[in-house]
Order: structure tokens, then C-alpha cells, then sequence
């Protein structure tokens, strides 16, 4: 690493520079190519991210154009690699993952783990231990409808909560709201400042954008992830919230996107949600936000949307 950083000291004032330019967003260089060329990246490493503390690492990309880029971004020499800083969030904690046994959950815990981010998961059933151990990722058996196993978990240092967890009910309970409260609370009386809950298109003023009879067919499940929405909000936590579409479990098509508008659906895969959920989770923009994500080729009808970027 260290011939890669070639004359570093005088490299210093160009990397600070570029430490306060918001060039990258969840791992990729953001580029106007019409205007500066394209560029191919070969390392992909952690988003851009408002209170990240120190430089950490940098990303190294091998030109493709001979256009230097005009302005806001510096190239270190054409015949070397275009360096662009790449700055490391410092947590003061782990971050505690609710539902990452399966599906949305588990595709959050992969991201995050590739990040080298600390994560501690909750988990219903010891079967999907091994899995996440496998990445790193920190585990503890509970149910998140019982505010012991809750209290319990939630030990050290946590910096931020994510929770996807919902489905299927247990024992006559559905963890979609009753669940969720639990988590809430806990971050509350932990001290935990941020939140980000991953929801559905349906719920809240969202329920307009789908079938009147997909609602119908959901309405009991989505009354459930209003109520855990709204509690949220009023909880004084800082929060985002996540309302995918409908969910698919093929490959991530990096089409996903996000919204404010309230009148527009469609569906995305899993692993694109865990995408945007990670962006929020970067972002300072989606704080204190109600996002409907779904990828802007698969939506549904005609309806016009103003993308929300993160």
C-alpha cells in the first residue's frame, strides 16, 4: 500500500480537497461522463458519508479517456491511476441488524459486512448462525417480541438500528408492529439516535399506489407497518424509513431507486432494496425521511416520480 501512495506529503493538500467533494455514493464514482470521460473502477470500498472522521483508505481507477476532467475532480497522472479518496465511517458502535436470517436482512448483513462494518444480528433461529458468523457479522438468538431477548441483545455500543423484520406471525403475533415497537423502545432507552425501518409501499399514504386489491389482500399487514411507522416517527428517533415494492428474489439489478412521491409503485429485487438501505443508512439527506423504493424499470403504470437522491 504504502508505494501505491507515491509522494504522499504532497499528495495531502489534493486528498483533502477531495475529502469535502461529495464524489461517491455507496462505492461508485459518481461522474458526469459526458463531461469528464468514463472511467472503470477496480476496488470498491465504503459511501460517501457526512461525519466521517478521518481518510481511511483510498479507491484507485484506471482511466479509460485521455479527457482530464475540467474541474471538481483531480486526475494524478494518466499514466498512473486516478486516485479518489475514499473516506471510512466511524461508528461509535455496532450496527444492530433486526431480521437478518433471510431475505432483505441478510442481504443487509452481506453489505455491510464486505464494508467491514461492524454488525450485531438478531436472530429468531439458530440455523442462520453459521451463515452470517461465516461474514463476520456478530450474532444473537431472540425474538424481537420479547422485550427481554431485546434488552438482552442490545448490549455495548450501538449505533444505529435496522430492522426488516415482519412476515409470517408467531404464536398468533405479527412482529410487523409489536416487533418493531419493542426495538424502538430499546432504542430509546439505549440511547440509539438512528433508525431506519424497512416498511412497504401500502402502508400510510402509500396506499393509493398499489391494486385496490392487493391492499385488500394485505390491509391487516399493512395497518401493522403503518402503526410501527408512525410510532417510529413519534418517537424522536432519527429515522428513515423504507417502503419497497413488491419484492423479488433475482439478482440485484442496481436499477433501484428511491422517492418521495407517494403515488407511484412497482416492483425491485431484495438485494437492491439492501442496497438503498445502506445508502440511507450513509446519508444524511434520508434522515427524518419516508422513502418508497422499487427499481425504475420494473414500475408499475405510467405514474411520474421525482427520484430521491441519497
Amino acid at each position: 500500500m504504502a508505494e501505491k501512495f507515491l509522494h504522499y506529503a504532497r499528495l495531502v493538500p489534493i486528498l483533502k480537497s477531495l475529502a469535502q467533494m461529495p464524489l461517491l455514493s455507496f462505492g461508485r464514482a459518481i461522474f458526469d461522463t459526458a463531461r469528464y470521460g468514463t472511467f472503470k473502477e477496480h476496488l470498491l470500498f465504503l459511501p460517501d458519508l457526512a461525519g466521517y472522521r478521518k481518510i481511511e483508505a483510498a479507491i484507485f481507477i484506471s482511466p479509460e479517456s485521455d479527457r482530464s476532467p475540467s474541474s471538481g475532480i483531480w486526475v494524478l497522472g494518466f499514466g498512473l491511476e486516478l486516485l479518489l479518496i475514499h473516506k471510512l465511517m466511524t461508528t461509535s458502535g455496532s450496527i444492530f441488524l433486526a431480521g437478518a436470517s433471510r431475505g432483505v436482512g441478510h442481504q443487509i448483513a452481506r453489505i455491510l459486512a464486505t464494508q467491514n462494518l461492524p454488525v450485531l444480528a438478531l436472530i429468531r433461529s439458530p440455523a442462520a448462525q453459521s451463515d452470517l458468523q461465516a461474514l463476520n457479522v456478530e450474532t444473537v438468538v431472540g425474538d424481537a417480541l420479547n422485550p427481554t431477548d431485546v434488552t438482552n441483545a442490545m448490549t455495548g455500543q450501538i449505533s444505529a438500528i435496522v430492522s426488516t423484520i415482519g412476515g409470517l406471525p408467531q404464536d398468533g403475533q405479527r412482529a410487523d408492529f409489536l416487533g418493531n415497537k419493542q426495538l424502538i423502545d430499546a432504542a430509546v432507552k439505549n440511547g440509539v439516535s438512528r433508525f431506519i425501518l424497512v416498511s412497504s409501499i401500502g402502508a400510510g399514504a402509500t396506499k393509493d399506489a398499489i391494486p385496490a386489491t392487493a391492499y385488500a389482500a394485505l390491509a391487516s399487514v399493512l395497518a401493522d407497518k403503518e402503526k410501527a411507522e408512525q410510532y417510529l416517527i413519534d418517537s424522536g428517533l432519527n429515522y428513515t424509513i423504507v417502503r419497497p415494492g413488491g419484492l423479488k428474489s433475482e439478482p440485484a439489478t442496481g436499477n433501484g431507486v428511491l422517492t418521495l412521491d407517494t403515488h407511484v409503485a412497482g416492483s425491485i429485487t431484495r438485494s437492491d432494496v439492501a442496497t438503498l438501505v445502506c445508502r440511507c443508512l450513509a446519508s444524511t439527506a434520508a434522515q427524518n425521511q419516508v422513502l418508497s423504493a422499487f427499481d425504475k424499470n420494473m414500475v408499475y403504470g405510467t405514474a411520474a416520480y421525482r427520484e430521491f437522491v441519497v
